[in-house]
């Protein structure tokens, strides 16, 4: 690991979604599964048996649907949902 220690996985629909990340080369992660709630968690599973990130981030302009948000404003979710499985859990906040 580089300098942060920390091993990040990166989650999207597409690819363009990551065009702005700088990605280290063993440290960093990016899955563009396609849309919706059971490729996203068909991606991440994929991923995860080759990656074990400290973090993941989902990301991405799914949030340009919503017309109160602003562009380049951040949401953070506070729980998280396996699809099949319900909460798995609280997202870490600060």
């Amino acid at each position: 690991m580089g300098e942060s220690g920390m091993k990040l996985l990166f989650v999207a629909s597409i690819p363009l979604e990551f065009s702005h990340l700088r990605r280290p080369a063993d440290e960093v992660r990016t899955v563009a599964n396609g849309a919706g709630a059971h490729r996203a968690a068909a991606g991440i599973d994929e991923a995860l048996t080759s990656f074990r990130p400290d973090v993941m981030v989902s990301m991405g302009f799914c949030g340009a649907l919503d017309p109160s948000l602003k562009i380049a404003e951040i949401v953070v979710g506070t729980t998280v949902f396996a699809v099949g499985r319900g909460r798995i859990g609280a997202a870490a906040t600060q």
